[in-house]
């Protein structure tokens, strides 16, 4: 069985993304720099805090699925990320990934985020959905 790389974080300086002031942190895996996120202070304000809770509570979600898919066919895809952003102070304004080569491979920014009204219609349950429990749909396809 391989080894599991070895991470860590690098705090970096402070740039500006936008119109946020984020602090650079590095994450690197095997002392391959793989990614870098760039965080804002969400106590500034407060649409960041509203939508970090968003982020944490998608991060419960999905270490709850890896609990689920973790011994699955496909469950290496559901491998635990380099970061965990719930453990990070701020809300990432910017992520970049890097291949092995150092070369960028993925690059998120917020650009705005603004607060609005949404259609209630847009969470309505349609008619006829039934309710599933993942880990049993995924025992019958063994």
């Amino acid at each position: 069985m391989q080894k599991p790389p070895v991470r860590r974080f690098e705090q970096g300086g402070t740039i500006q993304v936008g119109p946020y002031d984020c602090k650079l942190v590095t994450l690197y895996s095997d002392d391959v720099k793989a990614e870098e996120v760039c965080l804002a202070d969400a106590s500034v304000e407060a649409d960041l805090r509203e939508a970090m809770e968003a982020v944490h509570s998608l991060s419960r979600f999905a270490e709850s699925m890896m609990k689920v898919a973790g011994n699955m066919p496909f469950g290496k895809m559901f491998e635990t990320p380099y970061h965990d952003l719930s453990a990070m102070e701020g809300f990432p304004i910017r992520t970049r990934s890097y291949n092995d080569q150092g070369e960028i491979t993925r690059e998120s920014i917020l650009k705005s985020i603004a607060r609005k009204e949404l259609d209630p219609g847009l969470f309505e349950i349609p008619r006829g959905y039934k309710v599933k429990s993942l880990e049993q749909e995924l025992k019958k396809g063994r």
